[in-house]
C-alpha cells in the first residue's frame, strides 16, 4: 500500500533551496517519483542547479608559464624521457625480396 503524501508540505518545500535529494526524503517519497508530483499538482519547475561561474580561458602566457611549473618538477630522467617520447611498440612490416640464385633475402 502507498504511503499517503502530505501535499501541503510539498508545496511548502518545492519553492525552498533545498536539493531535489533532500526534498524527496522530507516527503517520503524517491528523487524520481517528484517528477510525477510536479505533473499531477501543477507545480512550476524548480531552480535549475547552481553552476560554477564561467571562467576565461588561459592566454597562451599563462599556459606556458603552467608548463614550466610543472618542467620545474621533473627529474633528468623524466625531462629526457618526455623530450623523447616512447619507444613506438609497433614497428611497420619490412618486405624482404628473396633471390632464389643465392637462397638469400636481401633489403
Amino acid at each position: 500500500m502507498r504511503k499517503s503524501i502530505d501535499v501541503p508540505l510539498l508545496f511548502k518545500l518545492w519553492h525552498t533551496e533545498l536539493k531535489n535529494d533532500e526534498l524527496a526524503s522530507r516527503i517520503g517519497v524517491a528523487r524520481g517519483h517528484l517528477w510525477y508530483l510536479r505533473q499531477k499538482y501543477g507545480l512550476p519547475e524548480r531552480k535549475k542547479r547552481r553552476t560554477r561561474p564561467p571562467s576565461d580561458d588561459p592566454t597562451p602566457e599563462e599556459i606556458a608559464e603552467r608548463c614550466a611549473e610543472v618542467r620545474r618538477g621533473w627529474s633528468a630522467e623524466e625531462e629526457a624521457r618526455r623530450l623523447c617520447g616512447k619507444p613506438a611498440r609497433w614497428r611497420p612490416p619490412q618486405y624482404h625480396k628473396f633471390d632464389p640464385k643465392t637462397m638469400t633475402f636481401s633489403c
